[in-house]
């Protein structure tokens, strides 16, 4: 399950290249009215399947990453607000790590190192 708050500005935006957002929306099993609750959940599935079915209905093979963008870091909640704010961009990912259940349910995350680190 993954928050809500990743379709904001999804109805927008499809209508913008000329879809249907909420036959899209429904077509994936996704009540439309969801997109106004930014702190519920939607299967991981049924967004991945909304993201592809969009970009194919749209002529848009980068919807996912246009929709992305309108969005940006705020989206992720209180789990944004630690990572914007943190001195680094390892700390930061280490907010994403400790803290990602709250975003995405279920997911799983790591980070390797190669190379030398600098400090």
């Amino acid at each position: 399950m993954i928050r809500s708050a990743v379709l904001a500005g999804y109805s927008e935006l499809t209508r913008s290249l000329g879809g249907h957002p909420h036959r899209l929306l429904r077509s994936c099993g996704i009540n439309p009215r969801v997109e106004a609750d930014q702190d519920s959940y939607v299967s991981y599935a049924a967004l991945c399947d909304l993201l592809e079915r969009t970009a194919e209905a749209t002529g848009c093979e980068s919807f996912g990453l246009r929709l992305s963008e309108a969005q940006g870091i705020a989206k992720l909640g209180p789990l944004g607000f630690a990572m914007q704010n943190c001195a680094t961009f390892r700390e930061a990912i280490g907010e994403w790590r400790r803290f990602q259940s709250v975003h995405v349910q279920g997911a799983h995350s790591e980070l390797s190192l190669n190379g030398p680190v600098l400090q």
